[in-house]
């Protein structure tokens, strides 16, 4: 099992500018210290771009990468910032991922998370699966980037989960200190199509057919932060005739679904279309 990996964002958020400025180093195959001013940031924005998808282990643009560079160099399209949610909060990347069971486990509509209670839940995380006590700064500092990366708007604000809220003086600000999920941004239908892909790869690689519940029932509604009638309606968008990316076998027992597609590259390639 791999380090947990609490302090990669150093207590800073996923700031876009400095993960683009990471990006673009990596594909010119620069120094990234040549390419940001506040050196005490660089790990952080590091970390962030290999945890996020965007760069590989060998520090190259992924697939994702590439297409951000091309289409979306300042991280701003709603592609890009649930594609960056995905890749923080997907269970099977940089594990055990305490990201992810945040996102699963903590951001549900209409819910109130503090400093304290998603500090506690990291702490309980990380005593489960790499049984060992983290310390207060450790927990701090990821519990600071979490809730930083999406109430900043340097960050993923504009995904909507934690939107500006009016304070005594009912001016709208970020939220800070106590923080309540809203109802989010729509996904876009490509990115969803590429999210599925990278998901079932990873987790149905060798088949084309599986139970839909073993989609419905996982954790990647969540981590979408989409209820089972949310992530259907998702595949129904997908199932359409015009995109044709998955056919729904609804007359088996239980329903199947089935993976139309035959190369995930060409589902990255569209994704900015």
């Amino acid at each position: 099992m791999s380090d947990l990996g609490l302090s990669f964002g150093r207590t800073f958020p996923l700031i876009r500018s400095e993960v683009s400025a990471v990006l673009h180093a990596c594909s010119e195959g620069q120094d990234v210290a040549d390419t940001m001013v506040v050196n005490i940031k660089i790990p952080a924005a590091k970390g962030y771009c290999r945890r996020a998808g965007l760069i590989s282990s060998d520090w190259a643009p992924t697939q994702f990468g590439e297409q951000v560079l091309s289409h979306d160099p300042n991280l701003v399209r709603p592609e890009t910032l649930w594609l960056l949610h995905y890749f923080l909060s997907a269970p099977h990347y940089s594990t055990p991922n305490f990201w992810g069971d945040l996102v699963v486990h903590k951001l549900v509509l209409g819910t109130i998370l503090n400093m304290e209670l998603t500090r506690n839940k990291i702490a309980e995380f990380s005593s489960k699966t790499v049984e060992k006590e983290q310390s207060f700064s450790t927990l701090d500092s990821a519990a600071t980037s979490f809730l930083g990366t999406y109430s900043k708007k340097v960050s993923l604000y504009e995904l909507g989960i934690f939107p500006e809220r009016k304070d005594k003086s009912g001016e709208y600000k970020e939220q800070s200190g106590s923080y309540q999920m809203s109802t989010p941004l729509p996904i876009p239908a490509a990115a969803f199509a590429c999210i599925l892909a990278d998901y079932w790869q990873a987790n149905f690689s060798n088949t084309a057919s599986i139970d839909e519940e073993q989609l419905t029932q996982s954790d990647l509604p969540k981590i979408l932060l989409l209820g089972v009638d949310g992530f259907n309606a998702k595949l129904a968008e997908l199932a359409d005739p015009q995109r044709g990316l998955v056919q729904r076998q609804r007359r088996f027992n239980p329903p199947q679904l089935l993976r139309r597609w035959t190369d995930a590259a060409a589902l990255w390639d569209s994704l900015y279309a």
